[in-house]
Parts: structure tokens; sequence; C-alpha cells
């Protein structure tokens, strides 16, 4: 027991600096600024440029489609050539790209290029590249430090929309995307130069923590395993149920009877329980089993949308804390499973092709909510097959193996 505190502390105090870096640069990356303060420039852009909020909404769904494209490929870059220079080039891509949606002119075409391009070029800033340096630099405490640093993002949907709103109102849209874009500068060096000091990958933990806890499976042989396949299914489901969710919670609200007031008070409730998800599901799947962590929490997002399901507007602060549960351990778990499973040095291509697969069914999840609101006239089919869909990732998460016994399957 001594040992293991021994080796838990060292972890944090040897690796504190790349857990904040890491965080910081979830936090401004490509996966949380755009996409969060994407709503609150709708309204000034339709004033200024008459564009329709279905236009507006194609900028962050091209972001999401062409991040979910690129992630193998990203993937296969970063278990190459390492975390640190992709990272420094996405970074500082993300920034001029955003500097230059400030001298945008009426043409839509370039709001979507813009977008598209800061996922094209800007994917190195997102969840992968840092969920890798998280993985290699902490063992032991793994799960903990992955919720740690996925709080970033968490951080960013809190906050980030209601910064922009108020410099929307005072300076305008276009310095608040210069703001924006000055913001991920400024936080470049901060998030690079701590990992310019880490050791490479193989040396970054002790052989032995490493020997008991992962086994290197090459990319080829993780996917003729059935347990990456499970993965690849259960991670899909829960992202086509859940995510859209975020994006109808509010018309599901006012469809209930609730005001826009205290609608929007307990859709706020969903930012707040993804960032306490991610720091207990983290902490929990360093003491329990991981996969239950992951059938525990669907379990209870499940519940919640089959809450949100009876029209109660009682029951809606049920179904926001249900759905940021899900959206707070989701990215977490993949990062966390596919390092124990698979181990790392095939961790990017990995993670790359399960993240890939996720991020279609996130894309997918809002237009789906929307159309199956729009042709029943109610959420309420739409939740039902969603909590049948969690229910199914629930049996995938039971049924999967114990980490030792996957690796000598992949092996």
């Amino acid at each position: 027991m001594t040992n293991a505190n021994n080796q838990e502390a060292g972890e944090f105090s040897r690796s504190w600096t790349i857990l904040v870096a890491a965080t910081l640069g979830l936090a401004v990356g490509v996966h949380a600024l755009p996409f969060y303060t994407a709503g609150t420039f709708m309204a000034p852009l339709m004033a200024e440029f008459g564009w329709t909020r279905a236009q507006l909404s194609l900028g962050p769904t091209l972001l999401t489609l062409v991040l979910a494209f690129t992630a193998p490929l990203v993937g296969g870059i970063l278990d190459k050539w390492g975390e640190r220079v992709p990272i420094l080039f996405s970074l500082l891509t993300l920034s001029a790209l955003l500097a230059l949606l400030s001298w945008m002119t009426g043409n839509i075409i370039i709001y979507w290029a813009l977008f598209a391009g800061m996922a094209l070029f800007g994917a190195g800033s997102g969840t992968l590249p840092f969920s890798r340096v998280v993985s290699a630099a902490f063992v032991a405490r793994r799960g903990t430090a992955l919720g740690i640093a996925l709080t970033g993002a968490g951080l960013t949907s809190t906050f980030a929309p209601r910064l922009a709103s108020a410099s929307i109102e005072k300076y305008g849209w276009e310095t608040t995307y210069l703001i924006m874009a000055l913001v991920v500068l400024v936080a470049t060096p901060l998030v690079v130069l701590p990992l310019r000091r880490r050791k490479p990958m193989h040396d970054a933990v002790p052989a032995a923590a490493t020997a008991a806890s992962d086994g290197d499976v090459s990319f080829s042989d993780a996917i003729r395993t059935g347990t990456f396949w499970r993965l690849a299914i259960a991670f899909p489901l829960i992202g086509l149920s859940t995510i859209g969710m975020v994006v109808h919670f509010v018309p599901l609200l006012r469809d209930s009877g609730i005001g826009a007031a205290e609608a929007g008070s307990i859709a706020g409730l969903i930012g707040v329980s993804m960032i306490v998800a991610r720091l207990v599901s983290g902490v929990l799947m360093d003491l329990v089993f991981a996969p239950w962590v992951g059938a525990g929490a669907m379990s209870i997002c499940a519940a919640g949308l089959l809450l949100l399901a009876t029209g109660d507007p009682a029951l809606a602060w049920c179904g926001a804390i249900a759905i940021g549960l899900s959206i707070g351990i989701e990215f977490d778990l993949i990062a966390y499973l596919t390092a124990r499973y698979f181990g790392l040095s095939a961790f990017g291509r990995i993670y790359g092709w399960l993240y890939g697969l996720t991020a279609l069914g996130v894309s997918g999840s809002s237009l789906a909510y929307g159309y199956w609101a729009d042709a029943a006239g109610s959420y309420r089919p739409a939740l039902l097959c969603a909590t049948g869909l969690l229910v199914i990732s629930v049996i995938i998460f039971l049924t999967l193996p114990r980490f030792d016994s996957s690796r000598r399957a992949a092996a």
C-alpha cells in the first residue's frame, strides 16, 4: 500500500505541469472554444449578414464532422511524431483562423470554410493529443488525471458563452473573435512548453507500473479483437443518444411549459454536471473496474432521459444532470479504456478511430432529435429511443473483459 501511495504521489509531483498544460489546452482547443461559443455569435451574424440559423448551425456541424474523419490520421501522426509539434501547429492555426472570422463579409461559404479549416488544421489541439499526453504521464491515477484535464472543456462550456456574449455586447462580434484568437495565442506557450520537458512515452512512467497496467497492442491487432468493436459500438450510441439533447434541451423545456429564464437556468446544470462527472468518474475509474463505472453512468443517464420523456417539468433537472453525466464521462472513458486495453504504442490510432466513430454519432444526434421531434410533434419518441440505445451501451460495458484477459486475447 505504501509503495502504491508513493507511486501515485510521485506521478502528480512529477507531472503536474503536464496536467495543467493539458487542462489549459483542452479549454482553448478546437473541441471547446469555437464550438461552445458558436451559438453566441448567431444573433449578431444573423443581424449583420441575414444568415439563417440553419446556415450558421452548419459551421459547428462541419467542425464536428471534419474532426471525426481526421481523428484516425491525427492519431497516426501522434504515434509517430509525438504531441508537441502537432499541438503547437494546431493552436497557432486555430488562433489565426479565429482571427480571420472577424474579417468575414456576407459570404456564408467563408464561414463554413473557416470552421472546416479549424477542424482540419487545428485537430492537434483536441482531446486526442492531450488524452495521449496525460495517459503517458499517469498510470496509477490515470483516470483521475484524465478527469481533471477534461474539465478544461467543461469550464469552457460553462463560462465561455457568457464571456463571449458580454464581449459581443460591449465590443462587437468582430473584436470578440479577435479576443478569442488572442486568448489561444497567449495560451499556446503555456500549453506547449511543459511538454518539452516530458520524457518519451516509453520512459514517462516506471517500467514496473507500465507492465502492471498496460500491454502494448498494435493497431492491426487491436481491430481484430472483440473488445475494440464493442467499444466502437457503445461509444457512438452514447454520442447519438445524448449530445443532441444539449441543443434541444431548452426547446424541450419550453414545450413543457417552462419559461425561458427558468429553462436557461435548468440547462446550466448540464455544464455543472459535466464538470463534476469528469472529476468523480476519473477517481472512480482508478478505484473500480472502469467499464462498471461506464455502465453505472449510462444507466443513470438512461433513467434521466426516461424521466424527460414523461414531460413532467418538475423532473427536468434530473434530465439536465443525467445529460451532463453522460457528456462528462464519455471521452474520459474512451481514453482510459484505450490505454488500459491496448496500451500506449498505438494509442493515437486506436483512440482516433474510436473518437472518429463517436464523433459521427455526435454529429447526427442534434439532427436526429430535431427531425424526429418535427415528425412526431414531440421529443418523447426520440427520448425513448435514446434510452434504449443507452441500455445497449450498458450491456456492452457489462460484458467487457477484465483488462488482463483482454491483453492476452489481443496478443
